[in-house]
């Protein structure tokens, strides 16, 4: 990033977002889709994605997703027939050849397994 040289701007918004979920190992804790964690069995899988919330998804908010190749089968198509029907004016989607979380290149064409572009950059 231009704007942050020294990395300051990117150390504070980390900060910022230390104490999200990690929703790795939150989803673990779901043992079946339709089932809730044992601390509260009413909150289910389907209750994490969008569709659940969309009727209330206030026009002004900004939405940026990030979505690989191959996040899971058939998820780009997901990601982007999502992405199409937001109804925000201000989304990007950013969709390139990794896996999900953008880890690792998945693409055939690859020099380097890690990904080739600075994700934290392009997430701020």
């Amino acid at each position: 990033m231009d704007e942050d040289p020294d990395g300051v701007l990117l150390a504070h918004a980390s900060a910022e977002h230390a104490a999200n979920v990690d929703t790795t190992q939150f989803i673990r804790e779901f043992a079946y889709r339709d089932d809730g964690p044992s601390y509260d069995p009413d909150f289910t899988a389907p209750m994490i994605g969008p569709v659940y919330y969309a009727d209330t998804i206030n026009p002004d908010v900004a939405y940026y997703s990030v979505s690989g190749w191959m996040d899971a089968v058939y998820f780009a198509n997901a990601a982007t027939r999502w992405f199409l029907s937001l109804p925000v004016e201000r989304k990007h989607l950013l969709s390139g050849p990794w896996d999900h979380g953008a880890r690792t290149n998945v693409s055939p064409f690859r020099t380097a397994k890690l990904t080739e572009f600075e994700k934290m950059g392009a997430y701020l």
